[in-house]
């Protein structure tokens, strides 16, 4: 694609950033707590996942803001972006949800919800070291990037033990009166 295009692409990449960020920002999930679930997932994982949200706009619209000035953005800058998005959005919203979900369609508090917890901080760790390489390609040392390489495997053991915990929930038998 020509000039134009590339433009009106970086200019709506950093338009749909900044329409995550308001959303996110307006849900409320980045303010104070206003009351707990019984038996579901810590209020703590949503706002987290919301927080990953605005990273992954703010690393966006850096990305973009850079193209359309015409510098070329670091590829390390899109991977961070991408999880930010993926891991530390997506997968914190999806535990949030479920550890929230599963306990109302059970008919039962979730089984384990340390193990939920604890899981999700471990995915939200990983998530947050792979931004490293964020740091790196925008000028720290080299050495963020060892950083970033070991937040895989960490990430990797958050979900599993999230995991661990929602399927435990789901192997109790249905409570009849629910």
């Amino acid at each position: 694609p020509g000039p134009v295009a590339t433009a009106l692409y970086d200019a709506g990449l950093a338009g749909s950033a900044v329409a995550l960020a308001a959303f996110l920002v307006n849900l409320g999930l980045l303010g104070p707590a206003r009351g707990a679930t019984r038996g579901g997932a810590p209020a703590w994982i949503l706002r987290v996942a919301a927080g990953f949200g605005v990273l992954h706009a703010v690393l966006q619209a850096l990305r973009a803001g850079m193209e359309l000035a015409g510098r070329v953005s670091p590829k390390l800058l899109d991977d961070g972006a991408r999880h930010a998005l993926t891991i530390g959005f997506l997968s914190l919203l999806v535990l949030g949800m479920a550890g929230r979900i599963l306990p109302a369609f059970r008919g039962h508090p979730l089984r384990a919800p340390r193990l939920l917890g604890t899981g999700a901080a471990l995915t939200a760790l990983g998530a947050l070291l792979r931004q490293a390489e964020v740091a790196a390609a925008l000028g720290a040392p080299a050495s963020f990037l060892v950083i970033s390489g070991a937040s895989g495997a960490i990430s990797a053991a958050g979900m599993s033990l999230s995991v661990v915990s929602l399927w435990w929930t789901l192997r109790v038998p249905r409570d009849a009166t629910a």
